[in-house]
């Protein structure tokens, strides 16, 4: 069909039905081919418009020819179209239809058109010497004569200029400056005033040393750029065509040298000949930082500023700069592996806006970003827009650096100047692409902003390499997530350590397709899946005394208790874990402190479920406490219970460490916290504050005994927060929680949602705890059968369970239940599921299996507080809810 835009108006006319026609010769007179076109007519009928026709027809002389295949003549305004000859009814291949003809756009356009009409359009305004010009400027040879027919020879050259190979070809000929103006305006995506374009044009012109104004005038000679009014000012546009035709051209662009670099970085791979990946600068990089922050906790700021992980450590908010514990190191040390800690930790990276790795990063390229970052964070501030403009534009950046890392394979060694070259080329790409399009227009208060090359030179390159070797000693290589060679020519990866992303991360959808656009196949090596399986710290770690006076903390050991034995005893670096050793100085820091002794040794042997060991008894001078006691879990207890009467007292969210001192009681906690899960579940008070914490906490704990209750509240609640709470806390509790699970997904009696909370809950079940994964398959697999009982999306909710398992049948199971016709692509494409099916079991919609509570719950008493000032209502610890919502 031909383009709309471009229909002649004799064409329409003869397609027109013959009583419409009649209406319109009498209304304008009989010789309608001169009079709908002429353009003193059209501006005497305009003028007798109402202005909801005006922008009605402004909007439909400027479009791409769509809009009016959904123009319906219902409206008063589309009738006015209609009666005045500017819209003609048509039938076109049988069908009704409407046009604008051709000659009618081109009399209307100088008069209510918008700026951004197709080029045809705008290239009837030329002269027909001009329109010759173009056409040899274009090595286009037209047919019409300019001079005899200036429409024709408008269109004609207009889809010259319009064909694939020649938009390419003509952007690949222009300058360096005039192409990065082009990608600004194409960006940008609106009209722009022509001082804003004199100002950029200027700009890209100094920075690739061309004369000023340049590429400005190559463009609107070339028939790219066009002036047009509007609302009585000027403008400067792409024609809505031209546009679409060239921004994949633009796009591809600026990712084909990138994509030629990323193949020279990995077919250059030699093999690096060991097993295993260094796990940080330090050995195990989760170790390590345990180990330091021990330290910290314990006033020993010596080390400070002489480790790189330290300093790590520091720029990520798990130190102060003081050396003390921040109140985000349990959500990056209550890990299970050292992977997951630097994946956590990378992610806090890409959410920076400003710090010292990034300043390394950016440094190459000219700018000066620390007087970016005091423009953002001066007084006076600038608009929020802005912050969030940059740290967008920041977290792209590092973020898509990460990706293209990750996807390179383990076990080899990569040129770190090969990286280099790509990453500038990337960074000139993301600079086209984002920066300069929006970000930058704005006032910054910043003179020089770190956007230097149009074409990155050598020098800049060899900067980059200098710059990315910093940034993997400095960061990278602390954490086990990449290393570099003796030589500093070559770099390996560890990519689990660098997949930090997840699909529910803001911009994820954006960095993923920038990045398939430059690694291409390889894309399908980056698997968001855990380095580990089992429930990742459910319970507490085992505490063990290993000598009278020396306790070793063992497993995957939470902040929490960490932090407390730092402030009694002294951290020996041991292969095995973290070992605390007594002395008479280390207990005399604690009690100077104003630390409860009691409490601590009460604590210590509930943990290590054990009698003090007279030695370090008598380094405590206390006659007697609750510890001394045959039997101390009665006290035990009764000092969950005054924290318990702590969470009682929050109306919303409690803070983490109030929930974190429950969780430290281990096996003491459980029968107080349980007793209180049950009171409220047997009363069914769902609304109750305290008990999506009590049901998390119970998950925690990790105990057995916990099953029931959790089942009665996942199966009769109908409150999506405690329904998800259970979910996640019967799936960490693990096998036992199969049976109870599983009568609720299979009840018929029972409501749809909670049997799909439950299927949720199995498929979690699969995932943390793979011996049940042939078990929990059978069973969703079963109710797929129901479906027909069912509404039509829960075979699809129950087939996306499936895939996130990663069963062996899970592509059997998802092409049967595709084939019986119940596939409900509003849930998941067919294809989304395969893949998700192809790199579980992960993380799919789970957020919460590894989760620590720091994540869930304020991380502090002041944070909590602050959220229980707030008006809003909204539960925060959904974060761990399972169950993939209708």
């Amino acid at each position: 069909m031909q383009f709309a835009a471009h229909i002649r108006l004799a064409d329409a006319l003869d397609a027109v039905p013959s009583a419409h026609l009649a209406k319109l010769s009498k209304k304008l007179g009989r010789e309608l081919a001169t009079t709908l076109a002429e353009r003193a007519n059209v501006a005497r009928r305009l003028d007798r418009l109402p202005n909801g026709a005006v922008d009605l027809l402004a909007e439909l002389t400027g479009g791409d020819g769509h809009e009016l295949e959904l123009f319906q003549s219902e409206g008063q305004d589309e009738r006015t179209l209609l009666n005045a000859g500017f819209v003609l009814p048509v039938e076109r291949e049988g069908l009704p239809s409407h046009v604008i003809p051709f000659e009618v756009r081109a009399a209307i356009f100088p008069v209510v058109g918008p700026p951004n009409a197709p080029l045809a359009v705008h290239l009837t305004t030329w002269e027909p010497e001009e329109l010759e010009e173009l056409a040899g400027l274009h090595n286009a040879e037209l047919r019409a004569d300019p001079y005899d027919d200036a429409m024709s020879a408008a269109i004609e050259l207009a889809e010259t200029m319009l064909e694939p190979e020649r938009v390419a070809d003509l952007f690949e000929s222009l300058t360096s400056a005039a192409k990065r103006l082009l990608h600004w305006v194409c960006e940008a995506n609106v009209e722009v005033r022509p001082d804003e374009i004199a100002a950029r044009s200027a700009r890209f012109a100094e920075l690739a040393g061309e004369p000023s104004g340049t590429a400005e005038r190559v463009l609107v000679r070339l028939g790219i750029l066009h002036e047009a009014s509007s609302a009585g000012l000027d403008w400067i546009v792409v024609p809505v065509d031209l546009y679409l035709a060239l921004e994949p051209v633009v796009e591809e662009a600026t990712a084909a040298r990138c994509r030629e670099l990323y193949a020279k970085l990995r077919d250059g791979a030699h093999p690096a000949f060991r097993d295993t990946f260094p796990r940080g600068a330090n050995g195990d990089a989760l170790l390590s930082a345990r180990r330091i922050v021990a330290r910290a906790a314990a006033g020993d700021t010596a080390s400070v500023g002489r480790d790189r992980l330290t300093a790590v450590l520091q720029v990520m908010r798990i130190l102060e700069s003081s050396g003390g514990v921040a109140e985000l190191a349990a959500a990056h040390l209550d890990s299970a592996t050292a992977d997951r800690f630097a994946q956590q930790c990378l992610r806090t990276w890409v959410d920076s806006i400003d710090d010292e790795f990034t300043r390394v990063l950016m440094a190459p390229f000219g700018g000066d970003i620390g007087a970016l970052a005091d423009a953002i964070f001066g007084d006076p501030a600038p608009e929020d827009m802005f912050i969030g403009a940059w740290a967008t534009f920041l977290a792209r950046l590092r973020g898509e650096l990460l990706m293209i890392l990750s996807v390179l394979q383990p076990g080899y060694w990569y040129s770190l100047p090969a990286l280099a070259a790509l990453f500038a080329a990337h960074y000139r790409a993301a600079t086209w692409e984002y920066a300069d399009a929006w970000l930058f227009a704005m006032d910054s208060g910043v003179g020089e902003m770190p956007m230097r090359g149009v074409e990155v030179s050598q020098a800049e390159e060899t900067n980059a390499e200098i710059a990315l070797g910093a940034l993997i000693d400095a960061l990278l290589a602390p954490l086990g997530a990449c290393e570099l060679d003796p030589t500093r020519a070559f770099f390996t990866v560890n990519p689990e350590a660098l997949r930090v992303f997840h699909d529910a991360d803001p911009d994820f959808d954006r960095m993923w397709v920038a990045v398939e656009t430059i690694v291409e196949d390889d894309i399908d090596f980056w698997l968001p899946a855990p380095s580990d399986w089992g429930a990742r710290i459910a319970g507490v770690a085992p505490l063990a005394w290993t000598g009278e006076r020396e306790l070793e903390l063992v497993g995957s050991s939470h902040t929490f208790d960490i932090v407390r034995l730092a402030a009694w005893a002294d951290l020996r670096a041991e292969l095995s874990g973290l070992v605390f050793e007594f002395t008479g100085a280390s207990v005399d820091r604690g009690l100077q402190s104003g630390l409860d002794a009691a409490d601590l040794l009460l604590w210590l042997t509930t943990r290590t479920e054990r009698p003090l060991p007279s030695d370090l008894r008598a380094l405590f001078p206390l006659s007697t406490c609750d510890a001394d006691a045959d039997d101390a879990g009665p006290a035990a207890e009764r000092a969950v219970l005054r924290v318990l009467d702590g969470l009682e007292q929050w109306s919303g969210n409690p803070p983490a460490p109030l929930l974190e001192e429950l969780r430290a009681w281990g096996p003491a906690a459980i029968g107080p916290v349980l007793s209180a899960a049950s009171e409220l579940v047997d009363a069914r008070r769902w609304d109750e504050p305290a008990l999506v914490p009590l049901i998390v906490l119970l998950g925690e704990l990790g105990t057995t005994r916990a099953v029931t209750v959790l089942a009665r509240a996942l199966g009769l609640s109908g409150v999506e927060s405690v329904e998800g709470s259970a979910s996640t806390a019967l799936a960490r509790i693990g096998p036992a929680s199969f049976d109870p699970i599983r009568h609720i997904a299979e009840n018929p009696t029972s409501d749809p949602d909670r049997r799909l909370a439950a299927s949720g809950a199995l498929s979690s079940l699969a995932v943390l705890w793979p011996q049940t994964a042939d078990a929990v398959v059978n069973v969703l697999a079963g109710l797929v059968g129901l479906a027909e009982d069912l509404p039509e999306d829960v075979p699809t909710l129950l087939a996306m369970f499936i895939a996130e398992t990663g069963h062996q049948r899970a592509d059997e199971i998802l092409h049967s239940i595709q084939e019986q016709g119940l596939w409900f692509d509003a849930v998941s494409t067919f294809d989304e599921a395969l893949w998700v099916a192809g790199v579980a079991p992960s993380v799919w919609g789970h957020p919460g299996f590894a989760a620590p509570l720091a994540r869930a719950f304020p991380p502090s008493v002041a944070a909590a507080r602050a959220h229980d000032d707030d008006d809003d209502d909204s539960d925060d610890s959904g974060e761990s809810t399972p169950v993939r919502r209708r």
